[in-house]
This record gives structure tokens, sequence and C-alpha cells, in this order.
């Protein structure tokens, strides 16, 4: 049976959100089976308060753990025990494994993958990809979103093709819509990089559909009224082109700046000054001690 690998260290919320998830998964299909890496005592201890099929989860007890902290190139030395080496290794030797899930540090891992499991023939590295939801059509895929700081034209089209597989392979669609970020939907828009990425694309046999404006993602990072499945990105954080003084920013970045009371990201939503509220911490204090009574 085919076996998927979890990590189940490194989540914001813990090893038990992971089982438990897991678990769910289990009982949604019957074609697959987890391998759980992590610590043995506590993948039982949440096993046995949920209902779950046994015989479909193995475990592989790991005494360390790689964090966000952490190195990332400490994936080749000294680490051999740690969940997401134990993982990365299981995947490579064994035919059954088909995939790896970790919460764990995302550098360690992307590391990892090319050390330990190796990249495909005519591959360079790896890619990061992120599936935004759409309320109004489909899920959307994004990629590269953070590994590549300065990718090539080439690159932006490798991304494209491994984007294509995972979302055909995802979504049951064997034709995705490939758009290209950029400042404006015309052809001649964006930066030399963009430019270039885009007569590669135009001349790739890859379903390219033409730059993807940032205005089509709301803050709710949903894709709205933008006709491509999968969007190329350079620097999803923050998108800057000096040339027409435009500024398009991820979710996480625009939340920051919205916290952060900075102008132009609260005028984006329509604010005004006259429609701020300004509190002292006291007053914030009583009025959350009004909420709870």
């Amino acid at each position: 049976m085919r076996q998927v690998l979890l990590d189940t260290f490194g989540a914001d919320l813990g090893t038990a959100e992971l089982i438990k998830g897991a678990v769910m998964a289990l009982r949604s299909r019957d074609d697959f089976e987890f391998v759980l890496f992590g610590n043995e005592d506590e993948i039982k201890a949440v096993l046995s308060e949920e209902n779950h099929d046994g015989s479909r989860i193995t475990i592989v007890n790991a005494t360390d753990f790689i964090t966000n902290e952490d190195n990332p190139m400490s994936v080749f030395r000294g680490r051999e025990n740690s969940s997401m080496v134990l993982a990365l290794n299981y995947l490579k030797t064994n035919e059954n494994a088909h995939g790896l899930l970790s919460a764990g540090s995302t550098g360690a891992l992307m590391v990892g993958s090319i050390a330990h499991v190796g990249i495909k023939k005519g591959l360079s590295t790896p890619v990061l990809g992120s599936l935004i939801p759409n309320p109004f059509t489909s899920w959307k895929l994004l990629v590269d979103c953070g590994a590549h700081l300065t990718p090539t034209a080439a690159d932006l089209v490798t991304f494209a093709r491994l984007g294509a597989k995972y979302y055909a392979a995802t979504f049951n669609n064997t034709n995705p819509t490939i758009g290209l970020l950029s400042v404006g939907s015309e052809p001649g828009k964006g930066t030399e990089l963009v430019k270039e990425a885009y007569k590669l694309l135009d001349e790739s046999d890859l379903n390219f559909v033409g730059n993807v404006e940032g205005s089509d993602l709301d803050i709710r990072g949903c894709v709205l009224e933008q006709p491509s499945d999968i969007i190329g990105f350079t620097n999803f954080e923050e998108y800057c082109d000096s040339a027409t003084d435009t500024t398009i920013y991820g979710f996480n970045k625009l939340v920051k700046l919205l916290v952060d009371c900075t102008p132009n990201p609260i005028e984006m939503l329509g604010g005004k000054p006259e429609h701020y509220l300004y509190m002292t911490f006291s007053s914030f204090c009583c009025l959350l001690l009004n909420l709870t009574n």
C-alpha cells in the first residue's frame, strides 16, 4: 500500500494536531497508510485518544528534531536521528513511500530534499508552492513563494512546469492555466526578468495565459478575477517596481502593516483618517474586559 510520511515535529500548534489530522485523512480514504516520525511515546498517547485503524499507521521513533533556529545545513551532519532526516532517508529508500509532509524548518527541508532524496534529471532546484483558496472558481497555486530570491527566467519556467505537474495531480486538471505575476497584464510590462520569462513561457508547451496583475489578489489571499490556475511569483512577501512606483504586498506583510497602522494599506482598504479609532492602552484593556463580561 502507498505510504505518506509525516514528520510530527515543528507545527505551531504541536504534535497532537498533526496526528489528529493524519487520523482524519485515513478516515477519508482507504488506499494509503501513514508513517509517523517523532517521539514514539507522545504519538502513541495521542493515538490512544483517537478512533483509528492502527494497521495503517507505522511509528518511527525520533530522538531529535530540527528547529527553525537551527542552521538548515545541519541536515548534513550530526542530525541522523532527527525526525526530518529519518523521514527523508525513508522516502529515498522505500519504493512505497510517495511523499513527505513536514511542518518543520522549511530551509532544512529544502536542503534535505536535495541532499538525501535528490533531484530529478533536468531540474536544478526544488520549489515552494502554496495553495490559495478562491471562493469563486477553484484553488490557485502560487509558485515560487519564498525558496528563491534571485531566480532566472529559465527558473520561472521550471517553476511553472513543476506547478503544473502538482496541480494536475492534485485537482485532476491535466492542462492548468499559468500566469506570470507582473505590474500589468500587457506582455511588455514588468522587469527584464519578467519580460524574458514571458517570452520563454509563451514559446513553451505550457498553457500560458499571460501576465497577472497583483490587483487580482485580494487581502485574504484569494484570487478573485484571475484566469490562471498557477501564478508565478518572484517574491510573495513584497514585490516592488520602482519604474512604475508600484508595490504589491503579500497577505502576511499586509496584515503586519495594518497592525502597525501604516497609512498606505489602510487607504487601500478605503479607510480615512476620520474613521480611525485611537485608544490608550488602559482604555483598550477596559474594552477587552467589557467584551469578556
